[in-house]
């Protein structure tokens, strides 16, 4: 790979096998729509081919989040030649296209090449030629610094500092470079109240803009995300949102009639009490290895230790620290006591914590911690890394992990495992991979900004006990006996093994039958306490499917492709066991018989399934093009096309099907409960027929720039999206109503060639949607990102082991206040005086932290109970509160 003057180079062996030629990666455009905690998102490559003669094989990395379905994948070339990928097995992929670069046919092929890499490879594009990629991905979206918070992390690129031997499928492929430009755009829709939107990772570059109802106010509903940038991106692309009722437990369904089964989702973040067991072992893992050098990750993960040190709980606690790179070292050969004495030394320790212990080998320093844990507590392991390795390692630690846990005692000594990813350009299949299979949660932080309220929530996971014996009633009565080759019930995961308080939980299930359940019944039953069980009804949604929302490469839909997703991840983890005809098929074969399986039906790539796709010709692009345009009920007239125009089957014009797809598999969510709505979304666009050219001139009447205004109904009139007639809480809508702009632009840059190649004017690639009609949208500057104040986290630094704060002139700067003069005129003792001064302040300031609030005010209550007792601190915290 080589970097050319407007692009990324990307090598390939020319056809006589000796020569090298070049494939120019030029734009990026990253296109997004979240709906509530689901994301669809459109990831298109703009390549162009500068060589007289046709290209070789060209492959690219392709990062993606590693909790995401690959589940579509096509190409258009400037020549007029359309390619839709369809999933096949692996070797059967390859082969297809090995064959098709033989016979001079333009082809493409995505390999899986780990959690959250994937590889694409495009061959025989033609010389002077552009071609434009589109690979289509879902997912739900994890908690971020609270369960009604979402945070989506996009890998932009894979850190060139991962440790160790990537897999084969990614050895030969190249990377993007900073010379690709970039666009990302992201439309975010909530059913609740949306509090927040903003970016921890590039909030400076970023552009927001409410969509505005007939009133001139802001919607509270719905917002836009964007960022345009010349050169690409050498950090993760991280978008956070905050809305009401994110947290709330909801279940969806929906009918996949060609399948002849229903799909199911669950989720809910369970908020039950819980006393926490009364003795407990910490152990935290700390990553400093080279790559935690740069961007101060190192520097961030002290801070994290430091805070997470701070707010353990003081009684029954005992805990150590561990370094790894290349090697593991331990500040202590055994776990000791949690008290101040210790805390003082382990302090002193993590100060001087650098990132110089080489490479980044977890697997052995996991192997190291694991072995050293007190066998009669639970215990809970907090790793602080980047992740920045590959596969194989990955692999192995998640296995390693969860051989650990399945070996030890779940009721009375369990061990869980929980991960902060630090840096911006973490390993979310790592982070994601250990905690699950150590069945605790992964968190993420770019910076030091975000540390302190992820501290809280890992430590508010951790210190509780988990709700076990989960069991899911999928209201289809007792299980019959398992059918062949599917059983009655596919649920993912096959075994919820623990639940966290505040922390939001999905599992799905593909049920074998044309019945949708009235309502989903959880139950559990809470480690360590009485006989307390739990039961949680919720009512299912069916998720309606709009005649256009076909999905490109399957009929399935949404939640039938994330519960493959999910099932598939279970079978390599080894959750889920295969279930051949055959009772001596071997394992290993009868597990990639079934991956297969739900690849090749659902169309999603996996280890043993890629999508592959060859251009077969005009005729068959033609048929191919009618048919999909009927499916989506796109369709007024038949339009012309000829092998110089690729414009009326662009890939522009499918991103409409797409993003029907999510949207319509949530429309009960955004749909208004009023007839008179029409289904829509309150505010949305509006539609009106009319002959092709009259939809192309709307559609380029307006750019992604364009002003747009919630509030236009189809027959014209106006509906407020505030009002509790029409409120989003109840709603999803059309996506179409989402759709930021109706063409696409691809302007390839005028530039000087050595080749004599001439100036290029811009392809535009023109989406065959409906006309919308414009109005407008107010943009905004990024609201502040939420950050800690400095005195904040100087305050958490400052508390004893047994949540105490003692006077000093620091904490009276902080708190303005001398709390040493103010004790001795109330007769109480200082430091109690000090610590309730700080409980109210901290309330004051940490309103909209609420989980890290809650920590610190339970130690902090414990200690006053301990030393005054409850009633009487009690009473010096309201006079604290009041005296502010």
């Amino acid at each position: 790979m080589s970097q050319g003057a407007q692009g990324v180079t990307v090598v390939h062996g020319g056809h006589d096998g000796a020569t090298l030629q070049h494939l120019d990666l030029l734009n990026v455009d990253i296109q997004v729509t979240i709906i509530d905690t689901a994301a669809h998102v459109v990831l298109l490559h703009v390549f162009e081919n500068m060589n007289r003669e046709k290209s070789g094989r060209a492959k690219l990395i392709l990062p993606v989040p590693a909790g995401s379905a690959v589940c579509a994948f096509q190409m258009e070339t400037s020549d007029g030649k359309f390619v839709v990928g369809q999933v096949k097995e692996k070797g059967e992929a390859e082969n297809i296209f090995a064959m098709a670069l033989e016979h001079g046919q333009t082809t493409g092929v995505v390999n899986w090449a780990g959690d959250d890499v994937f590889t694409m490879s495009l061959g025989n594009i033609s010389g002077r030629t552009s071609v434009i990629t589109k690979t289509t991905l879902v997912m739900n979206l994890m908690d971020d610094s609270s369960a009604d918070e979402i945070r989506l992390l996009l890998p932009v690129a894979i850190g060139a500092q991962r440790y160790g031997l990537p897999l084969p499928e990614a050895r030969d492929a190249a990377h993007s470079q900073t010379s690709t430009r970039l666009r990302f755009t992201a439309t975010v829709q909530t059913g609740g109240y949306l509090r927040k939107l903003y970016s921890p990772s590039h909030g400076a570059s970023m552009n927001v803009q409410f969509y505005r109802n007939h009133r001139g106010t802001d919607s509270r509903h719905r917002a836009e995300i964007k960022m345009r940038s010349k050169t690409f991106l050498a950090s993760d692309l991280v978008i956070c949102a905050k809305a009401d009722g994110l947290d709330a437990p909801r279940c969806f369904g929906e009918y996949d009639a060609d399948g002849g089964t229903v799909a199911l989702q669950l989720s809910l973040a369970p908020n039950f009490e819980i006393a926490r067991p009364a003795s407990q072992e910490f152990l935290f893992l700390v990553d400093c290895s080279g790559s935690m050098g740069p961007e101060d990750r190192i520097e961030t993960a002290k801070r994290a230790l430091t805070i997470l040190l701070r707010i353990l709980p003081n009684e029954g606690s005992s805990f150590n620290i561990f370094c790894f790179g290349s090697t593991c070292v331990r500040m202590w050969m055994g776990s000791r006591p949690y008290n101040q004495a210790n805390v003082d030394e382990a302090s002193a320790y993590i100060s001087n914590i650098t990132a110089e212990l080489g490479g980044t080998e977890i697997n052995a320093a996991m192997k190291v911690v694991l072995a050293s844990r007190s066998a009669s507590v639970p215990t809970i392991i907090y790793a602080l890394t980047d992740g920045e390795v590959h596969q194989e390692e990955i692999d192995a630690t998640c296995q390693t992990v969860q051989s650990a846990v399945k070996s030890t005692d779940t009721i009375r000594s369990p061990i869980r495992v929980f991960t902060l990813g630090i840096g911006h350009s973490v390993s979310s299949a790592l982070c994601e991979g250990v905690a699950r299979t150590g069945r605790g949660v992964a968190l993420f932080a770019v910076d030091s900004d975000e540390i302190i309220a992820k501290c809280a929530r890992l430590v508010g996971a951790g210190i509780h006990p988990t709700i076990t014996d989960i069991e899911v009633d999928w209201g289809l009565g007792p299980a019959s006996a398992s059918l062949r080759p599917l059983p009655v019930i596919q649920q993912s995961p096959p075994e919820i093994t623990t639940l966290y308080r505040n922390h939001r939980f999905v599992v799905y299930a593909i049920l074998r039958t044309s019945h949708m359940p009235r309502q989903v019944v959880l139950r559990g039953r809470v480690q360590n306490g009485a006989a307390d069980r739990i039961e949680v009804p919720v009512s299912v949604r069916t998720a309606k499917r709009f005649s256009s929302a076909a999905h490109i490469n399957n009929s399935s839909a949404f939640l039938h492709t994330l519960a493959a997703r999910g099932l598939i991840r279970d079978l390599r983890d080894g959750r889920l066991t295969s279930n051949p005809a055959d009772a001596g098929t071997p394992h290993d074969l009868a597990q990639k018989a079934e991956i297969v399986r739900l690849g090749v039906a659902y169309q999603l790539v996996s280890e043993h399934t890629s999508f592959v796709g060859v251009d077969e010709g005009e005729t068959v692009r033609r048929m191919q093009q009618l048919w999909r345009e009927r499916r989506r009920g796109r369709l007024q007239t038949r339009p012309s096309r000829t092998a110089s125009s690729p414009n009326a089957t662009s890939l522009s014009a499918l991103a409409g099907a797409a993003f029907d797809w999510i949207t319509g598999a949530f429309s009960w969510v955004l749909s208004s409960g009023s007839s008179s709505s029409r289904g829509r979304m309150p505010g949305g666009y509006s539609t009106r027929s009319g002959t092709p050219d009259a939809r192309s001139r709307a559609s380029s009447s307006h750019s992604d720039d364009t002003q747009r205004q919630d509030g236009a109904s189809e027959d014209g009139s106006v509906v407020d999206d505030d009002t509790d007639e029409y409120s989003s809480d109840h709603s999803f809508s059309s996506i179409s109503s989402l759709e930021s702009h109706s063409t696409l632009n691809v302007t390839r840059p005028r530039r000087r060639s050595s080749r004599g190649a001439e100036r290029q004017e811009p392809t535009r690639i023109r989406e065959g949607s409906p006309e919308l009609r414009p109005a407008s949208k107010t943009e905004h500057v990024p609201p502040p990102r939420p950050q800690p104040q400095a005195d904040d986290l100087s305050l958490l630094t400052m508390q004893a082991f047994d949540g105490s704060f003692a006077p000093s002139d620091e904490l009276s700067r902080i708190l303005g206040r001398d709390t040493t003069v103010e004790a001795a005129a109330l007769g109480v003792l200082p430091v109690v005086w000090a610590t309730a001064r700080v409980l109210a302040y901290l309330e004051a300031k940490l309103q909209n932290q609420q989980e890290l609030l809650d920590v610190v005010r339970d130690k902090i209550m414990d200690y006053g109970a301990k030393v005054v007792g409850m009633i009487e601190f009690q009473r010096l915290l309201a006079e604290a509160r009041a005296s502010r």
